[in-house]
């Protein structure tokens, strides 16, 4: 079944999917062609680390899944990230349009960015840590605008939704444990501000690369866990 969908797919690209099935195929297929584009780029530039200052996330599948945390989802799991890194997702497809452009007027793309035709998804924390599953690698402490904070322990194999709505900002000082280092680029990050996105900020410290169990009925598990881990809201 899933070969024959993916055909189908192949001869009609724009097909919508119709069915919680075949939107987990189609979500699976997404992460699957991103891991092996990355895994290609590092092949080729093994010196390149995956921290970017933003990450723009464009196509169809990408952008018009059911959520945003889903969206937010296939980036992660396909990319798989590492450092703080802002999420801006493209949902009118203009990023093609702006790629042919730039050639000719640089700035123009810069100020269409900045615009709001692209919207901010959130900010995503992922550390770099080799601690053994279930240790504290992060502490957190998250304070808002009005004076207030609250702290929060991360541990590693965890995806953890910071508390924080879209369009707020605050400030995030962390300390990191077990040789956790938050961002290769920056390795003297400690504080620094965040404007919350759509799903607000999440620090995903599942690891890197990111690995599954091999029992099926573990592995589940774990994926519905992260799953609802971005889905969830705390209350800021």
């Amino acid at each position: 079944d899933i070969r024959d969908y993916l055909y189908q797919k192949s001869l009609f690209p724009a097909m919508i999917p119709m069915t919680p099935e075949t939107l987990a195929i189609e979500q699976a297929m997404a992460r699957q062609i991103l891991r092996f584009a990355t895994q290609r780029m590092l092949e080729r530039w093994p010196e390149t680390e995956l921290s970017f200052e933003r990450i723009f996330i464009s196509g169809a599948t990408l952008t018009q899944a059911p959520t945003a945390a889903q969206s937010l989802m296939l980036m992660l799991d396909g990319l798989q990230p590492v450092g703080v890194n802002v999420v801006m997702l493209d949902p009118y497809g203009l990023s093609q349009a702006l790629g042919a452009i730039a050639g000719a007027n640089t700035l123009l793309p810069a100020q269409i960015v900045e615009s709001g035709a692209y919207s901010n998804l959130g900010t995503v924390i992922c550390p770099v840590s080799d601690a053994k599953t279930g240790t504290v690698i992060l502490k957190l402490k998250v304070t808002y605008e009005d004076g207030t904070d609250t702290r929060l322990e991360v541990k590693q194999g965890s995806l953890v939704p910071l508390p924080v709505r879209n369009g707020q900002v605050v400030h995030l000082e962390v300390e990191t444990l077990h040789g956790t280092v938050l961002d290769p680029c920056l390795p003297r990050l400690k504080r620094f501000k965040i404007i919350g996105g759509l799903c607000g900020a999440v620090v995903d410290a599942r690891g890197r690369p990111i690995v599954l169990p091999d029992d099926a009925v573990r592995r589940r598990e774990l994926l519905l866990r992260w799953a609802r881990g971005a889905e969830d809201r705390r209350s800021a």
